[in-house]
């Protein structure tokens, strides 16, 4: 019997990782790095989905890429670029990816969730992060985006990783690869749910990975208090933010806990109401004076 199992265990993960497979190949499929070169270490295991009845996990990932969500409708769009939370170790691509970008488009911005290195490589993570960046102002004629309305947002993990870009979007994180490399690599604005690995202390002190200044773009942090591992992390950094000068809209709320997307809206919890909140700070950052531009 555990042998049966085991085997149905192995052809589920087979078919899964097929159907990703699959999906990868679909048009709006963006590989990060020409010819497959992907700069640093990369995961010598094959991409596979971990099994799970509510998120889809993604793991192992080798290649990087990004799906498009491009909005509907006539002018240039706001673009954002998604990375979904997991620890550094998995991807919940739907939970924190494809749903926010579905999300994103019924506001008419267009959107992209970005598959970064895993398991266990925050520096190549930040590499993919990079180069994305880079890639949307390479494409924005093309996607029918705006160059100057380009923002990251990321959940636990994925908040980590677009924090580190927002203050070294500057540095050279690996070597020119194509023209795009010559494009800026900072965001417009930034959003970061519940943000994980930023706070060094109770006290509220920022870890020292990175140093913050005036150049960080405009940032939306959430969180909740019962999230009791990570609510430290955003308070940290919206104050570090608000020490250097620049602009943050930090948001606390009483109940709402740690990995929840945009899932909670039936749950009562407080945070329920934390992504129309931001709705209304994306039409400020990023839908603002696009009509002059059409």
């Amino acid at each position: 019997m555990n042998k049966l199992k085991s085997l149905l265990f192995a052809l589920t993960t087979i078919s899964i990782s097929a159907q990703l497979f699959a999906a990868d190949a679909a048009p709006g499929n963006i590989k990060l790095w020409p010819g497959g070169k992907v700069p640093g270490k990369v995961c010598p295991m094959q991409e596979s989905i971990k099994p799970d009845p509510s998120i889809k996990k993604l793991t192992n990932i080798s290649n990087p890429s990004m799906d498009l969500f491009l909005a509907e409708g006539n002018g240039e769009k706001p673009f954002v670029i998604i990375c979904p939370g997991g620890g550094y170790a998995i991807l919940s691509y739907d939970l924190e990816g494809t749903e926010l970008a579905q999300w994103l488009n019924s506001m008419g911005i267009s959107a992209a969730v970005l598959k970064y290195r895993a398991p266990d490589n925050r520096d190549g993570a930040l590499q993919d992060l990079q180069r994305a960046v880079r890639l949307a102002r390479r494409h924005a004629g093309e996607w029918k985006i705006s160059p100057d309305r380009i923002g990251i947002m990321g959940f636990s993990a994925g908040g980590h990783l677009c924090a580190r870009l927002s203050n070294t979007f500057d540095k050279r994180h690996y070597e020119p690869v194509d023209e795009a490399d010559n494009l800026s690599a900072r965001p417009d604005f930034c959003i970061l749910g519940y943000p994980a690995y930023l706070a060094a202390d109770k006290k509220y002190t920022m870890t020292d990975l990175f140093g913050i200044s005036a150049d960080v773009p405009p940032t939306f942090v959430m969180a909740a208090l019962d999230d009791k591992a990570w609510v430290d992390s955003a308070i940290a950094y919206a104050l570090a933010m608000k020490k250097a000068g620049a602009e943050v809209d930090l948001h606390i709320y009483s109940k709402g806990g740690h990995g929840t997307g945009i899932r909670h809206k039936q749950d009562g919890k407080p945070m329920r109401f934390w992504n129309d909140v931001c709705g209304d700070w994306l039409k400020y950052y990023a839908l603002k004076d696009l009509k002059d531009k059409k």
